[in-house]
């Protein structure tokens, strides 16, 4: 995911009607951590999942 703000970002709890605002949220329900790395195009933001052993 990219966001081209200077910001940074913070989990919203969107509301029903919200069409946006949910990714953030997504990504903290299913991730270890996350972060951002700021760039000359924005900011990316990354996220490490732990995958179970098969």
């Amino acid at each position: 995911m990219t966001d081209s703000g200077s910001s940074t970002p913070h989990v919203r709890h969107a509301r029903v009607v919200d069409e946006g605002g949910r990714g953030l949220f997504n990504i903290t329900q299913i991730a270890n951590q996350w972060g951002t790395r700021y760039n000359q195009d924005g900011k990316p933001i990354w996220a490490e999942q732990t995958l179970p052993h098969h």
